[in-house]
């Protein structure tokens, strides 16, 4: 899940700043065990299923919770000492999903930021909304009927048909080879969707504690040869899902409008904002600044908005901008391999809004988003409605 940081920031943060103040946005995508969608392709006898306890599902491992407090000790590396930003404690925000998960990250995400600031400029009881936080960090619980008219154009549209006949025989060699159920291989349009679960579960396994009981039966029955090519797959899954579900005002809208809002009003210095993986793939395609998915989002990934007084890349002249900033593998060496310090090799600078450009999408958003439906605050729900994942298979 990711960063949302508000921030304009250059690759490279030794470069003179032209008065920049920095909106910080975390949504940490945490290292955290599988839960029940991802490990929807096995039955529950399955060693790849199996080896997952219960009480490990859907829940921060000692490395995920390890990952958000150095994310929140290298933001202070990174743009506070270097004075970049000002940080004092009334003019920092901080605001979370209702699932256990972000608030946990978010919780470990200020641990490293008060820790490598000295003392404790950042509260630990986040911002709540007056309304439901799914409107904003899980819309896609809030808009179902938008989210079943996703799930049925796997059945339905000729592009899901298409991939499906041009990738038959892998899809088949793969989850036959990984043990997967039949019911998967029954209806390979669900397969190719499955794709996304294969590479979630993998990295699960990746990135889970050394000093943990061994988590491994996927990694050792998954061709090594096949994980690229269900990378790939899965990206285009998620491009369907989210880039050209033609619903990215409601997956991504209202999410969108809070940042930027934060982004560019002067009561804070950092805005912090901790949710899902599936939050940052709304919040990109609703603001138009990606065209395809490269990358699948690993744990940790952020987005940092940046807001300048006049591009870092110009000689000045020109008004403030926000830009726009994704690292989708924070934890990730570049030969794959999990890290535990901050990587930014794969970060990378998406778009540089003026302020016209953003006026101007914001008012567009905040029109659509009024026309929206709004779910109410209720109650806490059980711990299934904590999942990020939407069971799509059934």
């Amino acid at each position: 899940v990711g960063l949302f940081p508000v921030v304009l920031t250059s690759q490279d943060l030794s470069i003179a700043y032209a008065k920049i103040t920095v909106r910080i946005y975390p949504a940490p995508a945490w290292l955290k065990s599988p839960g029940a969608s991802e490990l929807t392709p096995w039955s529950d006898d399955h060693p790849v299923k199996s080896q997952w306890k219960e009480h490990e599902k859907e829940n921060l491992s000692s490395v995920g919770h390890m990952q958000c407090e150095v994310l929140g000790e290298w933001y202070v590396d990174r743009y506070i000492r270097s004075g970049a930003v000002d940080a004092e404690p009334c003019r920092i925000f901080w605001r979370c999903s209702k699932s256990d998960r972000a608030k946990e990250s978010g919780d470990d995400f200020i641990v490293g930021f008060n820790r490598a600031m000295g003392a404790e400029v950042v509260g630990p009881d986040p911002s709540f909304y007056s309304v439901d936080a799914d409107n904003y960090f899980r819309p896609w619980k809030v808009f179902k009927d938008k989210a079943d008219i996703i799930k049925n154009r796997q059945n339905t549209d000729e592009s899901w048909q298409a991939k499906t006949e041009e990738n038959k025989d892998f899809l088949i060699d793969v989850f036959r080879t990984v043990g997967a159920n039949e019911s998967i291989l029954g209806k390979l349009q669900k397969a190719l969707w499955a794709t996304t679960y294969l590479h979630a579960a993998r990295e699960c396994e990746l990135y889970w504690p050394e000093e943990e009981e061994e988590r491994r039966e996927l990694s050792k029955i998954f061709p090594p040869e096949h994980e690229r090519r269900v990378t790939e797959l899965a990206l285009w899954v998620w491009e369907q899902r989210f880039l050209h579900s033609g619903f990215t005002e409601e997956m991504g809208g209202r999410m969108a409008v809070d940042i930027l809002e934060h982004a560019l009003s002067l009561e804070h210095s950092v805005n912090i904002f901790s949710g899902h993986d599936y939050t940052l793939l709304g919040t990109l395609c609703v603001l138009g600044v990606v065209k395809e998915f490269r990358v699948a989002m690993s744990f940790s990934a952020y987005i940092l908005f940046e807001l300048w007084d006049s591009s870092p890349d110009g000689d000045g002249s020109g008004g403030p901008v926000v830009r726009v900033i994704l690292n989708p593998t924070p934890f990730k060496n570049s030969d794959g391999t999990a890290s535990r310090s901050v990587q930014t090799w794969q970060e990378v600078v998406l778009t540089e809004f003026s302020l016209p450009e953003l006026s101007r999408l914001m008012k567009q958003l905040r029109t659509q988003c009024d026309k929206m439906p709004m779910k109410a605050l209720k109650a806490e729900s059980s711990k299934k409605e904590q999942e990020t994942e939407i069971d799509m298979l059934s």
